[in-house]
This record gives structure tokens, C-alpha cells and sequence, in this order.
């Protein structure tokens, strides 16, 4: 869309052919209401005067070199350009043109209303193996009363959902050819710049490891920061991390279901955290019922659907389970099989033609179609099953730090899902056979009903609210 794209560019360099005159410049217009700077040919001047930069092609280079040196002089330059559009082409100034000519409106226009000045909240995020930690910063973001701004900075290739959701979202690439010193630089750097460039009011950081770039980032612009310190971390694994939440005004750490088998660094210093409960992208109102997820699905009313969604197979270990059990539920010729394809994936999976493969976000929206689901037990997926009442077969992932393996092992022992752990051909196959079971899957759905505690992503963004109300009346967050 024109709008995203402008509001991603940096300047517009725009030259016309010279056999193609310009009959007005709608391109350049919309590029100074953006707040791009734009270089242009003499030609313009007449219409957009001081407006724009006027050059010749061979001193774009050296124009653009130095304003972007200068953020001072560089914002200066965008607002003039943003005022300049406004004043002389924007809807006040044609509706004074239509104004002269037909006369003042019969009707009393209403007053306007009153409105408390915006704040802008950066949502940083790592990349990690999946979408995790995207879309808790979704989740508190898409919650945030009107007075705040949420835009998105992250190293995850999963950004075109933040996009797709209507959220300004910088990318920044993490080489794996760069030193950590020389990587922590760069992030450093692009942070700052995004920080000043965006005047940020506050930071929201989700990830394993505050990076010391984005630390350096904090301390260089004085943001004030928060940090959603997810739990579950495999036992006796990065002792040292938690004690960097010193860094920062606020530590929210999302609910665990799990939590009793928590055996993680965390544990220790969750009285310096605000806990919530599990934080659910989605709320009960937005999941579709059965019926009609099974028909934005094309599935039929009848007959059990099964959805198997182990993970992002960009490694053998993810798409091995998958496979087999794709194969053994082909078995069951009354069975309609969906596996989902997750965003970062980075090859699809080779299905039978009986499997409906399904690239969507979030998935969690059509949970209700199935009547039981295989499912990596990550944070996301692992509470979006159980807090939907989806009987689940826990598959644990294998990664550095997320104790995958104990929240299935829960999940198993309190009632709400089964925990395939290790993963074997033996243990798939008397798993199934309990899932076949319909008086086995409403026994593991009431057991959801009753024990899921319900979401906590509006608790999760009050606390944030209240960082970003306290940066605006001087005080602190408790």
C-alpha cells in the first residue's frame, strides 16, 4: 500500500523523464505529507518552492550523505516539507477553495473534539524459533488505548504480520557472519536512531537476552524501558540473564500454566517482576466457533478434523514428527488432516493430496474446527490449546532455552493434553489411540474449561500504560 511504503522510505530522489512532463507532481506531494525529504530537478520549483531539495542527479549522493548525518537538521527538513503540504494542497485549504466558490456549509459544523497528546511505545522483539515473542508484543500493542502509539522494531523475518496488522514495524537483519561486539554496534546504533527518530516515550523489549546494543541504546537516549521475561527457562541454563532487569523500570512477566514445573533462572526474581496471567493474542469473542471455522477452512460439518502443527520444520528434528504423524493419521480414512505451515517457514512441507495445508495468522482463530491437535508446546501454541480447549498432543521442540518438555509433562499430568516426550513411533501410536477416544477429548476440553485461568494480555498492557503514563508526568513506574 502507498501509505506503508512511504512510511518506510527515508527520502524520495524522484527525476522524470524529460519527454514526460509532470502535469502536476501527486507523487511528490504525497512523499512531503509523508515526511520524506525530496530531491528534485529545478523544474518544480515554481510549485513546490523551498519545499523540496533541487539538484542535479549527481549531487543526490552527497545531499542525502549529509542530512541523514544531521537527524536535527533532517527532521527539520521532513516537518517544513509535512507543513508546506499541508498549508498549500492539504483538505483545509481545498475545502476553503470549494468554499469561495459555492458559498459557507447551511449546516454548523461540530466543534472538534478534545484529544490527550499521543504517545509513541516501541515494541522491540528478538527472533527466536518461532513467533512467540511478535505476538505477546501484538497482544499487549492491539490493546493500547488511542492515546498511545504502538510501532515495532525486530530481528524476526516474521515482521509481515506486524505489518499486515496495520503496525509501522522496522526490520533489522542479524548477520551471523558479524562478530557479537560488532553486531551489538550496529543494533546499538539503528536503535538510537530509531528511538530519536520516532521520539519513543517508552520501550517495550521481549526476548531471552537484553542485548547489550539495545541496553547502550536505552542509556544513550534515556527511554524508559520495559522487559517481557517470559519463564520456563530450562534448569541451571543463563543463571546471570535475569539480573539485567536492573536495566529497566518495568520486568512483566508473562503466566505460565505450567509454572509449578518451573525450575528456571527466573524462578528466584519473579517479586522484582509484574506477573500476569498467560497472554493470548486473541480473546474467547475473537476464536470462530466450529462451524464456522470449518467453513472458512472447507472442511465438512462431519467427521473428526485433526490439525498437526509441530512447528516451522526448518530443521529435520520439527519435520520428522510431522511426517510421521501425518502418516499414521492417514491411516483413519474418516480423519480430515490440516497442517499448518507456519509464516517463517522457510520450505513447505511435501503433504499427501488427502492433507490440507494452512498458512494463516493467528491460527488460533479456527482452533475450534479440529477435535484434537499435535502441537509443539512453545509458549504461544501450548496456551492458545489450552486456554481454547483443544485436546492437544504436546510434541516438545527441542530448543536453547524454552523448557518445552516440562510444559508438556504438565499439560499430561494435570489433564488438559497428553505429552509425547521422547518422541517414538510406539508412543504416537497408543497417544492416538486415546485421542480417537471422544470421551478422552471431552475429558481433556472440560479439564481446559476449568483450569485455564484466563487471558492476561489486558493486565500486560495496563502495566505498560502505566510506564508510558508515569514517562509523561515526570514519576516512575512501580
Amino acid at each position: 500500500h502507498p501509505r506503508r511504503f512511504l512510511s518506510e522510505i527515508d527520502f524520495q530522489v524522484y527525476y522524470h523523464h524529460p519527454d514526460e512532463p509532470e502535469a502536476f507532481g501527486r507523487t511528490i506531494a504525497e512523499a512531503l505529507a509523508s515526511g520524506a525529504p525530496t530531491i528534485l530537478s529545478p523544474d518544480f520549483r515554481p510549485l513546490f518552492q523551498d519545499a523540496c531539495i533541487y539538484a542535479h542527479p549527481s549531487e543526490v549522493k552527497e545531499i542525502i550523505t549529509q542530512l541523514y548525518s544531521d537527524p536535527s537538521a533532517y527532521r527539520e527538513r521532513a516537518e517544513y516539507g509535512h507543513t508546506f503540504i499541508k498549508e498549500n494542497f492539504g483538505h483545509e485549504v481545498h475545502k476553503q477553495r470549494v468554499r469561495e466558490l459555492i458559498g459557507e456549509p447551511t449546516s454548523t459544523p461540530r466543534a472538534p473534539r478534545r484529544s490527550q497528546p499521543r504517545r509513541t511505545v516501541l515494541f522491540f522483539t528478538s527472533n527466536g524459533a518461532g513467533m512467540g515473542h511478535l505476538t505477546r508484543m501484538m497482544s499487549i500493542a492491539r490493546r493500547m488505548p488511542d492515546t498511545v502509539r504502538p510501532i515495532f522494531a525486530t530481528l524476526s523475518t516474521g515482521m509481515q504480520v506486524v505489518r499486515d496488522a496495520g503496525y509501522f514495524c522496522e526490520y533489522i537483519p542479524r548477520s551471523p557472519g558479524h562478530k557479537p561486539a560488532e553486531w551489538n554496534a550496529f543494533l546499538e546504533h539503528r536503535l538510537t536512531e530509531i528511538i530519536r527518530r520516532y521520539d519513543i516515550d517508552a520501550l517495550v523489549f521481549d526476548g531471552t537476552v537484553p542485548f547489550q546494543g539495545l541496553l547502550g541504546a536505552m542509556e544513550a537516549t534515556g527511554v524508559p524501558a520495559a522487559w517481557c521475561r517470559r519463564g520456563m527457562w530450562q534448569e541451571g541454563k543463563s543463571e546471570k540473564i535475569p539480573r539485567r532487569a536492573k536495566h529497566f523500570e518495568l520486568v512483566l512477566e508473562p503466566g505460565e500454566f505450567a509454572e509449578d514445573y518451573d525450575r528456571g533462572a527466573t524462578v528466584e526474581h519473579r517479586e522484582e517482576a509484574t506477573r500476569v496471567r498467560p497472554i493470548l493474542l486473541l480473546d474467547e469473542s475473537e476464536v470462530l466457533d466450529r462451524r464456522a471455522a470449518r467453513e472458512e477452512l472447507g472442511l465438512s460439518h462431519d467427521g473428526l478434523a485433526v490439525l498437526v502443527g509441530l512447528g516451522a520444520g526448518n530443521d529435520e528434528d520439527t519435520a520428522s514428527p510431522t511426517r510421521l504423524a501425518v502418516e499414521k493419521l492417514l491411516q483413519h480414512p474418516q480423519i480430515q488432516l490440516v497442517v499448518a505451515e507456519w509464516v517463517i517457514q522457510k520450505e513447505a512441507f511435501d503433504l499427501p493430496d488427502r492433507v490440507k495445508p494452512i498458512k494463516t495468522y493467528p491460527i488460533s482463530r479456527l482452533l475450534r474446527a479440529f477435535d484434537f491437535a499435535f502441537s509443539a508446546a512453545g509458549y504461544n501454541s501450548y496456551h492458545e490449546h489450552i486456554g481454547f480447549g483443544v485436546p492437544t498432543i504436546f510434541i516438545p521442540t527441542e530448543t536453547q532455552l524454552d523448557d518445552q518438555p516440562a510444559r508438556a509433562r504438565y499439560a499430561d499430568s494435570v489433564g488438559v493434553g497428553l505429552c509425547l516426550d521422547p518422541f517414538s513411533e510406539d508412543g504416537l501410536e497408543r497417544r492416538l489411540e486415546l485421542m480417537l477416544n471422544e470421551d478422552s477429548r471431552q475429558e481433556m476440553a472440560d479439564r481446559c474449561r476449568e483450569l485455564f485461568p484466563g487471558n492476561g494480555a489486558e493486565d500486560a498492557m495496563l502495566a505498560v500504560e502505566q510506564l508510558v503514563m508515569a514517562t509523561s508526568t515526570g514519576g516512575t513506574s512501580s
